[in-house]
């Protein structure tokens, strides 16, 4: 369904949730020109019926199964690490991470060789969920000294954090 001019963004969450394809396995919208947010993004992602999905390139956002199974399938509790270093991951997609309150067990972010930039850091930054942080590895992201002190300044994280950016 990818290049289909397809611009309303209620169509594409309309278009992921379509419960008759319990069985899907990869949904291509990209090229559309539905303008996604990060809310959007979720809920498109959140309504698809496939327990199957392996991979959903939305419009800006392409999302592979060991992001899916974390953001829509697992056990929240059972979320103890995100390993999703290069993965073409920019901002849009740390905002995406950074919105989940469900993963209270997280203890390793592994973000490194992604484009998330200064913007990504600040959306992780606001996280208050991931109490049993360990390591946030997000080397090779083009993000600069002042917004990687941000992150060590978010509260709700262990002070111990390991934190790598350069």
């Amino acid at each position: 369904m990818s290049s289909n001019k397809i611009n309303n963004k209620q169509t594409v969450t309309f278009i992921c949730s379509i419960e008759s394809w319990k069985d899907l396995k990869y949904l291509f919208l990209r090229d559309n020109q539905a303008v996604l947010e990060v809310a959007d993004i979720l809920e498109a992602i959140e309504g698809v019926a496939s327990k199957s999905l392996e991979e959903i390139d939305l419009p800006r956002a392409r999302f592979e199964r060991a992001l899916l199974q974390c953001l829509k399938y697992n056990e929240s509790e059972s979320v103890i690490e995100l390993p999703l270093s290069n993965k073409r991951y920019y901002a849009l997609h740390a905002g995406i991470i950074g919105l989940n309150t469900t993963w209270t067990n997280l203890q390793t972010v592994s973000l490194g060789g992604n484009s998330i930039g200064n913007e990504g850091a600040v959306a992780l930054s606001h996280d208050a969920t991931w109490i049993n942080l360990q390591t946030l590895n997000l080397e090779h992201n083009s993000i600069d000294a002042e917004e990687a002190a941000s992150l060590k300044k978010n509260q709700a994280w262990p002070q111990n954090l390991r934190l790598f950016y350069y």
